[in-house]
């Protein structure tokens, strides 16, 4: 084997190239030095304005803000006055004004605020919509309606009432603020808007996983004042971990043509709410729905049909759902069939003796209690000689039919009648006997 003897050797840089740092080309990085290229005029967004408020924006322009740019500020409504509606953006870009709203102005929606400014040769242009409104109110009073102490995933309502000196406000925004500020709760809409009676409703909304007492606070401003009203709640919306769902029992296993079933779909002991079921099972059944949605106590309810001369089969029912990841079922198994439907006919006789007069026979033709329509009817009796007129007839709207029978001049005893209709490949025929006495 070679040896092989390393020397050591000692590497000392040039002093004009030690530590030498590059500086990057003029005008790189976030905001160049070169010409404007991209001028962006953006309004700050507001929701209204009572009696008093600020408009303010900014003009950059490829990132940096541009100096010194006059804004132009136009209202759609005259009774919303601006302090100086020509501002200068300054040495951030930003620009602002107070504005003001002529007192007695009621609740005005759609109010446009236009913002335009010119760069160089471009005209540049923003808008907000607003509400405006500066009414008499010496004391508002806004309040929110108690809700639940402990809110789950199924959320709760948000309601209460803007008034101000004891009249409802109606068209007045409810903005809604949850402290501390997490992402996993939200209130929607957020504003709310009050209707004519000055109620406003929303929805507390939880996202799953989470486990936090928080305060809600309502808050609005009208006739330049402003109000809140702010209540505390737990709101507990953890994630799935034991899911279980259930189909309760029939009180016979067997499905005749169609059935009711229902079942309970719950997590950790506590109901689902408005959380999909999916339905399978044997090929012959129809499920109505097929995907049933749990109510709020995790209850769903769900039809089996079974097709009309379906003969009866064993056949099993299985109900399904998947949440946060955790897939659960219930089964039940069932006999199921439907035997084709038989139709049901009734012969009307006379109670007393028949005479010479004659008499009136009639009856009704039906289908699991629906009448059976323009179904041609056959009436036999057991004597030959024609004592029934119009043998032949045909139902009604109502499914019934009549016929007149009519003994001939000395004909006594009892006579035998009978009637025969064809429904499809079924034939139903209705005995009955007449006592004549012509």
């Amino acid at each position: 084997m070679r040896t092989i003897k390393m020397k050591k050797i000692k590497v000392v840089p040039k002093k004009d190239e030690h530590c030498k740092i590059t500086p990057p080309p003029k005008g790189c990085g976030f905001f160049p030095t070169g010409p404007c290229e991209n001028p962006v005029l953006r309004l700050d967004v507001i929701v209204s304005v009572s009696c008093e408020g600020i408009i303010s924006g900014r003009i950059l322009c490829d990132f940096r803000p541009l100096k010194g740019i006059t804004v132009n500020l136009t209202s759609s409504f005259p009774g919303l006055v601006f302090e100086n509606p020509n501002p200068v953006t300054d040495s951030s870009g930003k620009f602002s004004t107070q504005v003001t709203v002529v007192p007695g102005t009621p609740v005005t929606s759609d109010v446009v605020i236009t913002a335009t400014a010119q760069v160089g040769d471009l005209i540049l242009m923003d808008q907000i919509v607003i509400r405006v409104d500066c009414i008499k109110c010496i004391n508002p009073l806004l309040t929110l309606s108690p809700i639940p102490d402990t809110v789950s995933c199924r959320g709760t309502q948000l309601t209460g009432k803007l008034i101000c000196d004891g009249v409802p406000i109606s068209g007045a925004l409810i903005t809604f603020m949850i402290q501390p500020a997490i992402n996993k709760v939200i209130a929607a809409p957020n504003p709310a808007l009050t209707s004519v009676d000055g109620t406003y409703k929303a929805i507390l909304v939880p996202f799953p996983d989470v486990d936090e007492t928080i305060t809600i606070i309502a808050k609005s401003v009208i006739g330049g004042q402003q109000v809140s009203v702010s209540r505390q709640v737990t709101v507990r919306c953890l994630k799935c971990k034991n899911l279980s769902i259930t189909l309760n029992p029939m009180k016979i296993n067997k499905i005749n043509c169609r059935a009711a079933i229902s079942g309970i779909l719950s997590c950790d002991g506590q109901p689902l709410a408005n959380r999909t079921v999916t339905l399978t099972g044997s090929p012959f059944l129809q499920f109505l729905p097929s995907n049933p949605v749990a109510d709020e106590e995790g209850i769903f309810t769900f039809v089996v049909a079974v097709s009309a001369g379906t003969p009866f089969q064993p056949a099993s029912i299985k109900a399904s759902a998947m949440v946060d990841g955790k897939l659960a079922s219930a089964t039940v198994n069932v006999t199921a069939g439907c035997k084709p439907p038989r139709p049901v006919m009734t012969l009307e006789l006379p109670n007393s003796t028949v005479t010479e007069k004659g008499a009136e026979i009639s009856g009704q033709l039906t289908l699991e209690g629906f009448p059976l329509k323009y179904i041609e009817v056959e009436l036999r009796s057991s004597e030959n000689q024609g004592i029934i007129k119009e043998s032949h007839v045909k139902t009604d709207e109502k499914g019934r039919f009549t016929a007149r029978i009519q003994p001939q001049p000395g004909m006594k005893g009892t006579v035998r009648v009978k009637a025969i209709a064809s429904v499809g490949k079924k034939k139903k025929s209705v005995k009955g006997k007449i006592q004549i006495d012509a």
